[in-house]
């Protein structure tokens, strides 16, 4: 009867070990929306989406939203604010492949690179690409994860309708 469930697995085979939860997911919580956290993320979040059958907007994975909110921590630090004020959003998957959207990047409305340098700015992302390098001694960000899945069940559960960077299935949309 849960309203949100959180796949979450760290097995041999991730994939197979999130398609047994979900099954059991979609017995006990049929109108739940389901977050995923598992890598490979997109082929988890596939692999969830063929044995829940649900409808393809419940079924999402926590990809950009985790970055965006290591990012926004980071420079939080470097401007001695609370993240809360920072706005910044990375798109992608791991490492090189990630794209944080630096100009649209803000601090209470101001334009990050009027309030830090591009040094900075550059370590921030550095930081961010390192912890999210798909390794076995990665560094993880001690608190993004938590801070991501945090805005995501919020957003869900309180019906704030925000806009947050996930995995998707698409059907067509963006040409894909």
């Amino acid at each position: 009867g849960s309203d949100v469930v959180i796949i979450a697995v760290d097995a041999e085979d991730n994939t197979a070990a999130a398609a047994e939860i979900a099954a059991e997911v979609r017995d006990r919580a049929p109108d739940s929306v389901v977050i995923v956290v598992s890598n490979p993320l997109e082929v988890v979040c596939h692999a969830v989406y063929d044995v829940l059958e649900f409808p393809r907007e419940r079924v999402i994975g926590m990809a950009g939203a985790l970055h965006s909110a290591a990012l926004r921590m980071i420079l939080a630090g470097k401007l001695g604010v609370s993240p809360h004020d920072v706005d910044a959003v990375v798109l992608g998957g791991h490492a090189d492949t990630m794209v944080p959207l630096l100009s649209c990047a803000t601090v209470s409305g101001i334009a990050i690179r009027k309030r830090i340098d591009e040094e900075e700015i550059d370590e921030a992302v550095a930081q961010v690409r390192e912890a999210a390098e798909p390794r076995e001694a990665a560094l993880a960000p001690t608190f993004a994860p938590t801070a991501a899945l945090t805005e995501m069940v919020d957003s869900i559960l309180l019906e704030h309708r925000r806009v947050l960077p996930c995995v998707a299935l698409t059907k067509g949309e963006y040409g894909f």
